[in-house]
């Protein structure tokens, strides 16, 4: 279990990739080391899950729309942050070209 502060709290992570089998082993083996992991094949199921100030980390494959996906989360963290709350680090799976 990782530690925030002096609380035993999980890190929350988001994970959108639209191969099962990439989505499932990132998943597993977060969750292996005490991770919470919710994990999305699908950009807008993803985007209709999504909570702010939930997830401590988003990781990005390469789905279609996925410039859109980042786009709208972050319109989403930005309409409902206070002033000091937490925002989740956002990263892509895979390098671009």
């Amino acid at each position: 279990m990782f530690i925030i502060g002096n609380n035993k709290v999980p890190r929350r992570i988001l994970i959108v990739d639209d191969e099962y089998d990439v989505n499932s082993a990132i998943a597993k083996a977060l969750e292996q080391y005490g991770f919470k992991v919710d994990s999305y094949e699908y950009p807008l199921i993803a985007l209709d899950s999504f909570k702010p100030q939930f997830y401590d980390l988003v990781i990005l494959g390469k789905p279609i729309g996925n410039e859109e996906l980042i786009n709208r989360i972050n319109e989403i963290i930005d309409d409902d942050k206070p002033m000091g709350s937490k925002r989740p680090s956002i990263r892509r799976s895979y390098n671009s070209i």
